[in-house]
């Protein structure tokens, strides 16, 4: 589970990340990143009643939650994962694969530890 300070709770937060933030989607998610307070990263998920009714809806919410657990991102930015109705026939790897792959190319994760000596400055 997301602890409270790591949510997007309020609309005004909201509203901010929709009008300022950078949108990468496929056919399950659209991911919306803006950058925020610089020590911490918010969530915010937004599941339409286009998904499906409540108890898919909420499915939907607990397979997204599942998966941002895993994403280890960069500080400093408001996220809202927002469902598509493709995401209410997802399975949760497909889950967890496509919202590492959005986070990927909205700048969320940072880049892997470069290993060899041409990138730590060791001269061969």
């Amino acid at each position: 589970m997301v602890s409270r300070d790591q949510r997007l709770r309020k609309r005004a937060d909201f509203d901010h990340v929709r009008s300022h933030g950078k949108r990468v989607s496929d056919r399950l998610f659209v991911l919306i990143v803006a950058p925020s307070e610089p020590d911490q990263t918010r969530w915010g998920l937004a599941v339409s009643r286009r998904v499906g009714n409540a108890v898919v809806r909420n499915r939907v919410k607990r397979k997204i939650r599942e998966s941002i657990r895993d994403i280890r991102c960069i500080n400093g930015q408001d996220v809202i994962v927002s469902a598509r109705p493709a995401a209410a026939d997802a399975g949760s790897e497909s889950v967890r694969s496509s919202l590492r792959q959005l986070a990927g190319r909205a700048g969320l994760t940072s880049p892997p530890a470069a290993v060899g000596s041409e990138f730590i400055g060791v001269k061969s």
